[in-house]
């Protein structure tokens, strides 16, 4: 902790200088209303669709403020109106009708949360395909290369935004795929009071959140800007809907802007998390998707009290932002954040009887203690040339300093014979292998210790242009530097390695059509992210592998006709993942052994016919394949497991006469295979939504929801833990009721 407190206090310490130093500086310069430069952002006509427009300016995939119809990527961004649809209890669900994305819950209210996009994902978190971010700060683990997404603070999010394709170039590593970014809500300059409470039946989850939010110090009368803050609570009692699953869990989230002057703004950000849940655990199916003899589809095979997870998370950040002029204004960043997770895992327990029913896998007790530090420093400047020529430059620099100390208690076995191995009691058959290990006895094994720390250091130039109001040109160029060490006390072992990354991309955004209700966009762009993969070989030696990698590139167009009744996107995408680390059992070692291609369709619809009306659709079509496998060449030509070839999502949202409301949401889900050999399949799925409510003016809401009224008994994802076909089941058809006030 010395060398965190010891750079904590430099880089506070430089923030408040220049805090100091901005403020005694003389600018006459008035300020804009917009927070950043926007390359996009004039347009003659000045109508009333351009003002509903200028609401969807995102900032994710190009630093600054460009309205989403000028990106040059497909970008998503979802409102609060989205994120409190009754039912909706986190980021991926909130993104349930994007095309091109597919939630693989182990349970919807669990700290383990999956997201999907593109077809790539992980079975625990989002890992190192898609880059989460907090109010702009990266969340990510040393442990798992992804946050828990079910440890965000979500009551607090007043607004997400998606975007698609490689991202490294923007934010460094673990962005393959694509960055999504929730934003917490600032506060309001008047006071407010919000409150939320909800339960479902039959996974009996009950939920309660609170928020105030409103000015410091009253409101100002000498004309400058209003600071404001928000302070956000939660806490979730879910049972599930397994035996002995149960889920606890609680947060508290405070975002400040605080204005010093019209010119410099300090944000301070801190928030808290506190789980304890029995995890939701796979069942086992065969080839054809369907329950192994004997097993019913609530059977828990988690031993008791070994199959549980506790973690606590403290967030705590500063941001200090400088306008120095109209053109320039500059951003630094300090983050910290600390987890602590303890996780007992365990298999089987009260498996049935008979024969082929039983399987077994590695039990052990965890403990996960991580720190990180992250820090950035950002220029912005933008500046109109002419009245036909605008553009803006983002230049900066980031540092991550993180460290991981994982402590494990093994849970071994030895056989009659006196043979010992990792896998716990019982008899465990494989229907792949028929193998049959001896019935064994539990042994624990001493206590090991591993510390690891890392350091990621980056360089990132964005540069913007916008040529008539018409032609957009965007273009980046990040360069990583990452090294990790990994320790072990007991016997003073030490390995490391190190390694670069240079993360282009560059993007061509076009309005063929630009008319008051007429607008066409064409769009194209090139990219490619990184993720550094870490493989020890010994307590000495890392394996010596390359970062997987990704490249991409989209074709699309977007539209907005008849004064933004109808908006629509298609986009066809090719993303290749390379250097995908195996390893090489005849080789005996790890070896960048793989490329991995995904390419398809995607598009996206929405018609309003009227004002309370709005009918949506999107359809994604897929084409995911193993190109490359030297490490196992019998699976090359097969498809990726876990992604589905066709995903559909459509519904409609309608706010009748006299405060009464509802909407309804249909998605389907192709089926996929579980493994790279193809050898077991998961079937297709359909799962159909429907809410009504009635809301007293602006005040208060009361709603009534079910979820999946036609397919209770699907599963939502594969488990890889253990050789034999394992799935989680999804979300039994349930029934909900939530109240929302606003005051």
């Amino acid at each position: 902790m010395r060398i965190y407190r010891k750079t904590l206090s430099i880089l506070l310490c430089c923030v408040t200088v220049m805090s100091f130093a901005s403020a005694a500086a003389e600018d006459t310069t008035n300020e804009e209303p917009s927070s950043t430069a926007d390359v996009s952002q004039s347009d003659p006509e000045g109508d009333a669709e351009e003002a509903a427009e200028l609401q969807e300016v995102t900032v994710t995939g190009t630093r600054v403020e460009t309205k989403t119809i000028n990106q040059p990527a497909d970008v998503r961004v979802v409102q609060e109106e989205r994120l409190k649809r009754p039912g909706t209890k986190s980021a991926p669900q909130a993104l349930s009708d994007v095309s091109g994305v597919k939630m693989n819950p182990r349970q919807e209210a669990a700290t383990f949360t999956d997201l999907e996009v593109r077809g790539l994902s992980s079975n625990t978190t989002s890992g190192g395909n898609v880059l989460i971010l907090l109010d702009g700060i990266p969340q990510r683990r040393l442990s798992f290369g992804g946050p828990y997404m079910g440890a965000l603070p979500y009551d607090a999010i007043s607004r997400m935004e998606l975007v698609k394709g490689p991202m490294s170039s923007v934010y460094g590593r673990n962005a393959l795929v694509g960055a999504l970014q929730l934003f917490s809500d600032p506060g309001s300059p008047n006071q407010e009071f919000d409150v939320s409470l909800s339960y479902e039946y039959p996974t009996h989850t009950a939920h309660t959140g609170l928020k105030t939010s409103g000015p410091i110090g009253g409101t100002p009368t000498d004309g400058t800007r209003v600071s404001t803050y928000s302070l956000t609570g939660s806490f979730t009692w879910a049972e599930g809907w397994q035996p002995r699953n149960q889920a606890v869990k609680g947060d508290i989230y405070l975002h400040v802007d605080w204005h010093l002057t019209d010119k410099d703004t300090l944000t301070f950000l801190g928030g808290y998390f506190n789980t304890d849940e029995e995890c939701v655990a796979p069942v086992f199916i065969n080839k054809n998707g369907t329950l192994l003899p004997g097993f019913e589809r609530d059977t828990n095979l988690a031993v008791p009290g070994q199959n549980s997870l506790g973690l606590q998370e403290y967030r705590l950040a500063v941001r200090y932002t400088r306008k120095w002029m109209k053109q320039i204004k500059t951003k630094a960043t300090v983050s910290y954040w600390h987890g602590d997770t303890f996780w007992e895992v365990g298999r089987p327990g009260d498996a049935p009887g008979g024969t082929n029913t039983v399987v077994s896998r590695s039990a052990s007790d965890r403990t996960f203690t991580e720190n990180a530090l992250f820090t950035e420093l950002e220029m912005i400047a933008s500046y109109d040339a002419t009245s036909w020529l605008k553009g803006s430059l983002n230049l900066g620099a980031s540092y991550e300093y993180a460290t991981y100390d994982m402590k494990m208690v093994q849970i071994t076995t030895e056989d009659a014979l006196g043979q010992t191995g990792k896998y716990s009691s019982g008899l465990p058959i494989d229907w792949m292998t028929g193998e049959e290990p001896p019935r064994s006895t539990w042994r624990y094994s001493d206590e090991t210790r591993r510390d690891t720390w890392e350091h990621d250091a980056g360089v990132f130039l964005r540069k913007q242009f916008a040529f008539m109001d018409r032609f957009f040109l965007h273009g980046g160029l990040r360069f990583d530097w990452f090294d990790r060490t990994q320790n072990i006390p007991a016997t003073g072992d030490e390995a490391g390695q190190d390694g670069w990354a240079l993360s282009p991309t560059v993007g061509l955004n076009v309005a063929i059509l630009k008319m008051q209700n007429y607008k066409l966009n064409v769009y194209g762009n090139w990219g490619r992210g990184f993720s550094p993969i870490f493989r020890a070989v010994s307590n000495t030696e890392f394996a010596d592998v390359e970062p997987e990698k990704s490249e991409s590139f989209d074709v699309g167009v977007k539209t907005r006709l008849l004064g933004r009744m109808i908006e629509g996107s298609v986009v066809f995408f090719h993303l290749k993942r390379k250097d995908v680390v195996a390893y090489d059992a005849s080789a005996e070692e790890w070896q960048n052994a793989g490329i991995w291609r995904v390419r398809g369709i995607e598009t996206d619809w929405r018609y309003r016919p009227l004002k309370e009306l709005e009918l949506f659709a999107g359809y994604t079509w897929r084409q995911p394949v193993i190109l490359e496998s030297p490490t196992n060449p019998g699976v090359e030509g097969n498809r990726i497991p876990t992604i589905s070839d066709h995903t559909f999502a459509g519904g409609l949202n309608w706010e009748v006469a006299l405060g009464f409301g509802g909407g309804t949401e249909v998605r389907y889900v192709s089926g996929f295979y579980g493994n790279d050999a193809n050898s077991f399949h998961l079937p297709e799925y359909v799962l159909w939504d429907a809410w009504v409510y009635y809301k007293w003016q602006d005040n208060l809401r009361v709603s009534l929801f079910i979820k999946n009224m036609l397919d209770s008994e699907y599963f939502s994802a594969v488990f890889g833990g253990v050789k034999n076909g394992s799935a989680f089941e999804g979300t039994p058809r349930s029934y909900g009721v939530s109240v929302e006030g606003h005051f």
